[in-house]
């Protein structure tokens, strides 16, 4: 029903494990696409909030010490756009850049199908994808191009 505080209390250890895992197959990515100024979740947190005072050695102690996220309550319902815009607008890319870059998202991937089976409903379907987007056929250097060039 929505009644906890959504990172403050949401984010328990095993979640923040979790949220790690699938952290750290995005850097892989990255990684692998060559992307240099990447950052871990983690360090994100801190160059975001730490002048309000974030402090931790993993997600879960940033979110539990972020005083931001003391008064973000959870949604009422899992049909909210944590599911429904981030996993086909989030998730999805990264498991389709995954696919293309010969790197594992296990983790991305079982995240994209819990959520598919919670709101029973296909969030691939609509998930930003590189044949969606007409790019599953670019080399490294064409993707990085089209970056470059839109910004995106």
């Amino acid at each position: 029903g929505g009644d906890f505080l959504f990172y403050h209390e949401g984010m328990t250890s095993a979640i923040g494990k979790a949220v790690e895992a699938l952290d750290r197959e995005r850097l892989s990515l990255g990684k692998a696409l060559g992307l240099s100024n990447m950052r871990s979740l983690r360090d994100q947190d801190i160059a975001w909030y730490g002048h309000q005072g974030v402090f931790g050695n993993n997600v879960h102690e940033t979110s539990v010490n972020n005083p931001i996220y003391r008064w973000s309550k959870a949604p009422s319902i899992l049909d909210h756009r944590y599911l429904t815009e981030d996993v086909p607008y989030g998730l999805v890319p990264v498991e389709s850049l995954g696919r293309w870059a010969k790197v594992k998202t296990t983790v991305t991937s079982a995240l994209i199908d819990l959520a598919c089976v919670v709101l029973e409903r296909d969030l691939r379907a609509a998930g930003r994808t590189l044949e969606r987007l007409g790019l599953s056929f670019a080399t490294l250097e064409e993707l990085r191009r089209v970056v470059d060039e839109s910004g995106v």
